[in-house]
């Protein structure tokens, strides 16, 4: 049951990658932050006003809300804009900040996470501990402090050659919202020639272990080893950050030892440090929560890291892109079971040995993700979106609703509206 009485508060997730062309890995980690957001605003009973398109922050359709959640860059044009809202409302930076002692952050402690890889490397017998960085973001420059922390720490040598942090070039800086795909292939190309200038200029002076700044660069990394004959652990060891759904080399898989940041729970923490500062419970500037990240061991460090969770990890990372591929399907079960060659009875087995949680329970969670979605952006009727979501009747689709919600749909739209 929400938690605030009257009339419910509006909320405003302010995220200007949402909608915009990006990968996979993008896309699973945007929608793990949204599924959050949603989650943890409805429990508090506040009505969320989603916000995809920059130029609309300063707008009068965004100016009566009570709260606002957002994931901006320092470096992003509307990042002003945000900065101004922070002085009218509460307001919380969600994973990125700029730094300000008077912004609220909730986001993982960065250096704390490479400490834990530094550790790793460490107690796998590596004192050639180098680090590569390239975004030129807040984060970048965090998480090769806590390598160089963690590398004191150990009474290791820091070489300032081993710490590459440098910017790209401002024409190719980052896979940006709306970048057409021909300059994310010019990303990619950038990469490989920046790791490979660095690593030639090394000389015979070369590290044993590369931590790299996000798993999509560490993937690219993997790349380049694989192009000088490198063999991974046994003459470099590689690691990530982030635990995204990246595809490495030609395993089919995630390999990298890496982090794993709780995004939903971020997301979650966020709503809820918004709602506190409206009531009271907390200051209205300057909080600030760091989680502790949580280290994956897998084959770029370690040989002897089991193929079967790498394995598991692959089905369940296929799983979810057919998902969402064939999330309107009325027969995704059989259409899921095809796609690994197995009888539907088997599928369904497997995916609940390997998931934890039935497969339909996990198909009813995206549909509702995605029906109050259409509810509360589109005028399509609800009997539109009960179809366009992959529900077979419209019984069962308000009943899923009313579980959730407590409300039918289109109470729930109209609540919406309302607001």
């Amino acid at each position: 049951m929400p938690l605030l009485d009257g009339p419910p508060a509006r909320l405003l997730y302010f995220n200007p990658r949402v909608g915009t062309r990006a990968d996979a890995m993008v896309v699973a980690y945007l929608h793990e932050l949204r599924s959050g957001v949603v989650d943890e605003a409805a429990r508090l009973g506040y009505a969320l006003r989603s916000l995809g398109r920059p130029g609309r922050l300063g707008s009068g359709a965004f100016a009566r809300v009570d709260g606002a959640i957002g994931i901006v860059y320092p470096g992003d044009p509307w990042h002003g804009a945000w900065r101004r809202l922070h002085r009218r409302i509460p307001c919380v930076d969600l994973m990125v900040g700029d730094g300000n002692a008077l912004e609220n952050y909730i986001g993982v402690d960065d250096a704390a996470g490479m400490g834990l890889l530094v550790d790793h490397l460490v107690a796998r017998g590596h004192r050639r501990i180098a680090f590569f960085g390239l975004s030129g973001q807040a984060f970048t420059r965090e998480r090769a402090r806590g390598v160089v922390s963690a590398l004191r720490r150990h009474r290791l040598p820091v070489k300032p050659a081993w710490i590459q942090g440098a910017e790209l070039p401002r024409t190719a800086r980052l896979i940006r919202p709306r970048v057409p795909e021909h300059l994310v292939l010019s990303y990619e190309r950038i990469v490989l020639a920046m790791l490979s200038r660095w690593w030639d200029g090394l000389g015979p002076d070369k590290p044993t272990a590369l931590c790299c700044e996000t798993d999509r660069v560490a993937a690219l990394a993997y790349r380049f080893a694989a192009s000088r004959g490198l063999r991974l652990p046994e003459d470099l060891a590689l690691t990530g950050y982030d635990d995204n759904a990246v595809v490495v080399g030609d395993s089919g898989y995630n390999i990298l030892t890496t982090i794993r940041q709780d995004r939903r729970r971020l997301a979650a923490l966020a709503v809820r440090m918004v709602h506190e500062i409206r009531m009271g419970q907390r200051p209205a500037h300057g909080q600030r929560i760091s989680l502790a990240p949580e280290l994956v061991v897998r084959r770029t460090t370690s040989p002897g890291a089991p193929a079967v969770a790498a394995k598991r990890e692959a089905f369940l990372a296929d799983c979810e892109r057919l998902l969402a591929r064939h999330l309107d399907e009325k027969e995704i079960s059989r259409r899921l079971a095809g796609h690994f060659a197995l009888e539907t009875p088997y599928f369904l087995a497997k995916y609940r040995r390997l998931a934890g949680a039935d497969f339909t329970h996990r198909v009813a969670s995206l549909r509702l993700d995605r029906a109050a979605f259409e509810l509360s952006q589109t005028r399509r009727s609800v009997t539109e979106i009960f179809h366009a979501c992959g529900w077979r009747t419209h019984q069962a689709f308000c009943r899923a609703w009313k579980a959730k919600y407590g409300v039918t749909p289109q109470a729930w739209r109209e609540r919406q509206a309302a607001r």
